[in-house]
């Protein structure tokens, strides 16, 4: 049961800090990405070298969008994460990848459509040096007041 809610804890802080695209990281172009079949045998798919390999979770599900923003879908719509190895910046997974997935993709969380304000609004999001347009459903530049609610 630890090791569930470690997991799931995992997942939740790299959704809060990311940009509420979905989007938890882009595969660099130094990675190493191995579509079907792996080392070890029981994996059958691979990316060895990414950025951020503990911002993913063990058996969390996926999707991945090119830099222009389209979906991969060749031969499979997501792939599973088996478990992310953080020493070695590398994600394992239980079933095969798009097979049109190259690095410079980007790795988003499964059930977002990549793009502005499609999940959680994490720390990224928030924190930027901008007094215009909108976050969250507020106006940037609109005066703010806050209050304690006993008052």
């Amino acid at each position: 049961m630890k090791n569930s809610l470690d997991s799931a804890m995992q997942g939740i802080e790299g959704l809060i800090n990311s940009d509420g695209t979905g989007m938890i990281d882009q595969i660099p172009s130094t990675a190493t990405i191995v579509l079907s079949g792996g080392t070890p045998a029981a994996q059958t798919a691979s990316i060895v070298g990414i950025n951020i390999a503990v911002a993913f979770t063990d058996q969390q599900v996926v999707k991945f969008y090119s830099t222009g923003g389209v979906q991969r879908t060749g031969g499979a719509t997501t792939a599973t994460i088996s478990y992310s190895d953080g020493p070695s910046n590398s994600l394992f997974f239980s079933t095969v990848l798009p097979s049109d997935v190259v690095v410079t993709d980007y790795i988003v969380v499964n059930g977002a459509a990549y793009g502005s304000g499609n999940t959680i609004l994490g720390i990224k999001a928030w924190d930027v040096n901008s007094n215009t347009g909108t976050i969250g459903g507020l106006n940037r530049n609109a005066p703010r007041t806050f209050e304690h609610p006993d008052h």
